[in-house]
């Protein structure tokens, strides 16, 4: 029975029973799910499974030396929501190809990025604005 004991010797257990490790799965995930949902609430729970895939992947590279099991769960978790913030931020960028628009960035031009502005409208310069408060006399 593997409940009784504390986190450093639950996680030191695991290279010979990784079962070992599910008690600390139950003992944490509340809080990491908070930190999550604070933070990235629609992905919450991907990246709550892909935390506790990182941390037990990479379980021996723990060292109690350096602080707790806790600490160690939440830099893991700072890392897979850092990991995650990249991924959006990448796809973000790939939007205006994804959509066509592979010259210029931006999706809602057409043609020519000069404005086409209605007759008796103020150009794009605001020297050219009229003098009468309006700046389009349609």
């Amino acid at each position: 029975m593997t409940t009784g004991l504390d986190d450093e010797e639950l996680l030191g257990r695991t290279p010979r029973d990784p079962a070992s490790f599910e008690p600390l799965v139950e003992r944490h995930s509340a809080a990491l799910h908070g930190y999550f949902a604070r933070r990235a609430p629609t992905a919450v729970d991907d990246l709550l499974a892909e935390l506790w895939l990182q941390a037990f992947a990479t379980r021996r590279g723990f060292d109690p030396a350096r602080g707790s099991v806790r600490a160690w769960l939440f830099g893991v978790a700072r890392n897979v929501l850092s990991a995650h913030w990249r991924r959006v931020a990448a796809a973000r960028q790939d939007l205006p190809r994804a959509i066509g628009d592979e010259t210029s960035g931006r999706p809602w031009t057409t043609g020519s990025s000069r404005q086409a502005w209605p007759p008796g409208c103020a150009s794009s310069s605001l020297s050219s604005a009229p003098t009468n408060g309006s700046y389009c006399s349609w």
